[in-house]
Order: C-alpha cells, then structure tokens, then sequence
C-alpha cells in the first residue's frame, strides 16, 4: 500500500503543478513572493516523500499550503500524511479536497480526492468512549464534545492518553494503543469524589520527598557556613600571630622568616576555605529553601491498573 501511494504521489506531483498563476496588480510583491515560495517548497518536497522521508517532506507541504493554499498541495499533503501514519489528517484533507474541487468544477481531482478518502477511512482506527453526563473527556489533551455517549472518535495508530474529569471528582485516566482499523470501547466509570470525609479531621497530609530533599540540602547548607566561620576565625587568628611574629612582613629577620611564610601560607589557605564553604554554604541554602518552599504540599498518590489487548496494552488509574 505504501510504494503504491508514493508511486501516486510522484506521479501526481510530476503531471501538476502545485500552484496556479494568477493576474496580480502592481503592489502584489508579497502575494508572488509568498507563491514563489510555496511553489519551491513543494518541488523539494518531492523527493523527499517519494523516498519516503516523511518527517522532511510533509512539513515542507504543509508550509508550501499555508503560505499560498492550493487544491495541488493540499492532495499531495494528504498522501504524505497517509503514507507517514497520520491517517485522521489525511482523511480530513482529502475531504477538503473532494469538496472544494467538485464545487470548482474539478470533477478529475474530486473523484481522486474521494477513491482516496475511500480506501483510508476504513484504516483509520476509532474509539467509542461512554462517560457520564457533567464529565468532561479528553483524548491526547484535546477536549471532546459534550456528550453521555461519545461518537467514534477518528484517532492515528499508536498510544493514546484518554483524561476524565468533573468539578469535585478524582480525575480518571486510561492509555490505549490501537493499530489500522481498530474499534476500541471505552467506557468511563463513576468518578470517585475528591472531598475529604466530613466526620473526621483529615490528617495532616505527609511531606512531599521533595520537601525532605530540601530540607537534607538546606542543613548541607548551613553546615557549609559553620565551616566557613570557623575557617575565616582561624585565618583571623593566624593573622594575629603573623604580626607578632614579624610585623613588617614580608620584610623579616633571616631567622624569622621560614615560621613567617609558614603563618602566612596557612592563614591565606584557612582565608580561601573560609571563602569557598561561605559561598557553597549560601548557595546550597538558597537551593534547599526554593526546593522546600516549591514542593507540593502532599505527595500524590496514584493507582494503576494494565491490561492486556490483542493489539498492546491499556493502561489505566486515578490520581
């Protein structure tokens, strides 16, 4: 089925072109610049689609049909979703094509537009979902009309995430994996209430792990900063002794020189430690207050159930 609709697509590409010239007026230099444009999108998209490069050449015409839409680019577009998997979209603009094309007189592209829209319909996988009435359904993010009883909905081959939600009810999700020709039954169960039992106090939730990890950074921390006072004392303490040793230093006497240097070298190292730990110390305080403070204020809690189907796996829970 493949080699057949790229054969076709090239064939079709070859024999027309994308874009029909048009009588412009003087001040139509963005119009031609735009079909300019278009028409060399859709040549390089050529080859690219009939060697099967898809995730090129589909783009390519997709922007080719934006910038100056064409019955010739949208065909073509729609065989190059078909062959890449992207059945629903192909679906719909061979659609738009059957019916712009019969409504222009274009009786030959109408009726290619329709054996097309023919023999992809029947690939396209669907799901018939069933939820209740005030529940609000969702597949791969994009909301569903209102309805108790959902009409098959056209989805492409591969996983996709079905949400259920309703105000004051836990939200309920399921992952289905369908392939070509797929008629998948979903059916939504009651929603659980989210409200907390009224007889009791609800107990204090637990700490979210983010908020333990904040807390671990933060006394990281503040340990730093210990560490750094302590080291910025003891290079105080080693100045001190430098100034009683040899006041004028570097400037001292031949035997007092050597335990000079050695004062010196370990009050700059106690310095720069001090410097280091203040700094790490800070930063890692910052680090675990924004981590404590952003955390959620309860852990979530998830259950989840997989089934198995002849095509993959469904996969299900509440959150």
């Amino acid at each position: 089925m493949d080699s057949r609709l790229r054969i076709a697509f090239v064939i079709a590409a070859l024999t027309s072109s994308a874009h029909v010239a048009r009588a412009r007026q003087p001040d139509d230099a963005g119009a031609a610049s735009r079909e300019a444009r278009a028409e060399k999108l859709f040549r390089d998209a050529t080859p690219l689609v009939g060697a099967g490069n898809y995730a090129e050449g589909c783009p390519m015409l997709e922007e080719s049909q934006r910038l100056d839409p064409a019955l010739g680019t949208q065909f073509n577009l729609a065989v190059c979703f078909a062959l890449s998997g992207r059945l629903v979209a192909a679906s719909r603009h061979f659609r738009e094509v059957a019916e712009a094309a019969q409504a222009a007189g274009k009786t030959d592209r109408a009726r290619a537009a329709r054996e097309r829209l023919a023999t992809l319909d029947p690939r396209v996988p669907r799901l018939r979902i069933t939820a209740r009435e005030g529940v609000t359904v969702q597949v791969d993010g994009i909301a569903l009309p209102s309805s108790a009883a959902k009409d098959d909905v056209p989805v492409d081959p591969g996983p996709h995430t079905l949400q259920a939600t309703a105000p004051g009810k836990v939200r309920f999700f399921r992952s289905v994996t369908v392939v070509e020709r797929d008629r998948v039954a979903v059916a939504v169960p009651e929603l659980e209430s989210a409200e907390p039992s009224r007889d009791t106090a609800p107990p204090s939730p637990p700490w979210h792990s983010q908020r333990w990890i904040g807390v671990g950074v933060g006394s990281a921390g503040v340990v730093g900063l210990a560490v750094g006072a302590v080291l910025g004392a003891m290079a105080l303490s080693k100045r001190s002794d430098l100034e009683a040793a040899c006041p004028a230093y570097p400037t001292c006497a031949p035997d007092k020189i050597a335990a000079a240097r050695e004062i010196d070298d370990s009050g700059r190292g106690a310095a720069l430690g001090s410097t280091l730990a203040i700094a790490g110390g800070a930063a890692a305080v910052a680090l675990g207050a924004t981590l404590f403070l952003t955390a959620p204020s309860s852990p979530a809690s998830a259950s989840v159930r997989v089934t198995p189907t002849a095509h993959g796996a469904i996969l299900e829970g509440r959150w």
